[in-house]
């Protein structure tokens, strides 16, 4: 949060870095989504960061929006163990409907912590 008021890249760098080590910690697939709902002209984006996928939402998409389609398309592949981290009442009920775990962000703040000790 510190970092977010002065640089929001940055704080999104050291936000990657915990969760590539979580995702080695764990042995799972990570996706991480990052709402580009306001930004004018974004065409959303794909990306790598090591070993984990990143997700930048285009122009007048949300996250959530994102989070609930990814997880029904895992789900209608046979995707098993499908996590979603959100504090979202509603995307909750959403990817519980598709089967997938909700885990609060609260919650996955801790698993994260007791993973990196």
């Amino acid at each position: 949060k510190e970092i977010a008021e002065i640089d929001i890249n940055g704080a999104r760098d050291r936000l990657l870095y915990i969760l590539c080590n979580y995702q080695g910690y764990m042995g799972c697939i990570l996706i991480v989504v990052f709402d580009a709902y306001k930004v004018r002209g974004g065409t959303g984006s794909h990306e790598r960061y090591k070993n984990i996928h990143v997700v930048y939402t285009r122009e007048a998409q949300t996250a959530d929006a994102y989070i609930e389609k990814a997880t029904h398309e895992l789900a209608e592949k046979g995707n098993a163990n499908i996590r979603v981290v959100t504090s979202d009442g509603m995307v909750q009920l959403i990817v519980m409907g598709a089967g997938a775990i909700r885990i609060s962000a609260s919650e996955f703040e801790q698993d994260v912590a007791s993973a990196g000790s």
